[in-house]
């Protein structure tokens, strides 16, 4: 049920303590119902809002990031939460220089 969520992982590979913080994170950003349950059944809520209170680097949507800080009651500063989204469309200016 949870292979939608992780396209570019081999599930069989993934560790459910080391790789804790991608796993919460990308089922919080895109989990469904059952994937959420799983995931509150799986983690407690001090490693859930850990990931949330430190999300990783570009990692986020904007929408699931701020509901769940509503939902925790979180507050995160604006130079975290900017790092933290994901950037959905590239930037070429910032490439340019390596292909020069």
């Amino acid at each position: 049920q949870l292979r939608p969520y992780f396209p570019s992982y081999e599930l069989a590979d993934l560790d459910c303590g080391a790789d804790k913080m991608m796993i919460i994170t990308s089922l919080l950003n895109f989990g469904d119902t059952a994937a959420l349950r799983w995931l509150f059944s799986m983690y407690v809520r001090s490693d859930i809002t850990a990931a949330v209170q430190h999300p990783l680097r570009g990692s986020w949507t904007l929408r699931a990031l701020n509901f769940w800080r509503i939902i925790f009651d979180l507050d995160i500063d604006e130079p975290t939460m900017a790092r933290a989204l994901a950037e959905p469309t590239p930037r070429p200016d910032s490439y340019q220089p390596l292909f020069d």
